[in-house]
């Protein structure tokens, strides 16, 4: 399946040892957060280019979505306009005091033409589960692929959430995957191993 060798170097973050304390345990807590908390790069653990290997996304930011969407609805939302089973990556950032939405997801996809496709499909769209007078807009996210949008995540507090609905999911080799879980069972490497901060992504 696509993606699955390139996984093999990540280190699921429950896993390291060594942390200092006060470092795991604001990790844990997962704080409200807001639409400017934006994953931006350079980060420090690989290319923030808003190209993939092709030389061609594969990461969109999905902007303008209306606060009433949950991780559940908008997904349905985007199967229905033709796009099941053609990603490996979705994010949904929930501000989680007020239980909504910041307003934007991630997406990545296997095929660089599905970004395209969904460009061209959600520019401009008008949303349907829940009408606003917002209108969709689509760009290429700072983070691009599948293994650079784990490693970005790994250490984040909101991976570890109680909450299913907050954290990011992932379709590893064709199964729709709790990227919580997932994490827990990636093998361990001693060559590479994933790192991150206590803030926000």
């Amino acid at each position: 399946q696509k993606g699955s060798g390139a996984l093999q170097g990540l280190k699921p973050a429950r896993a390291q040892q060594g942390t200092n304390n006060n470092d795991d345990a604001s990790r844990r807590t997962f704080r409200p957060y807001h639409a400017l908390a934006v994953p931006r790069g350079p980060h420090p653990l690989g290319s923030s280019n808003a190209e993939g290997k092709s030389g061609r996304p594969t990461t969109a930011m999905l902007r303008n979505i209306p606060n009433k969407y949950t991780q559940n609805s908008l997904l349905e939302e985007i199967h229905d306009e033709g796009f099941i089973d053609t990603y490996d990556f979705f994010y949904l950032p929930m501000d989680v005091h007020n239980r909504a939405n910041v307003g934007y997801a991630f997406i990545n996809f296997l095929d660089p033409n599905d970004f395209e496709r969904f460009s061209a499909a959600f520019t401009d769209y008008v949303f349907q589960k829940h009408p606003s007078l917002k209108i969709a807009r689509v760009s290429p996210a700072h983070i691009q692929g599948l293994v650079e949008n784990l490693r970005h995540f790994s250490n984040r507090a909101v991976t570890w959430s109680r909450n299913s609905q907050y954290r990011p999911i992932v379709r590893y080799q064709g199964v729709h995957r709790d990227l919580c879980e997932l994490l827990a069972e990636l093998p361990m490497s001693t060559k590479e191993e994933a790192t991150g901060s206590s803030d926000p992504p």
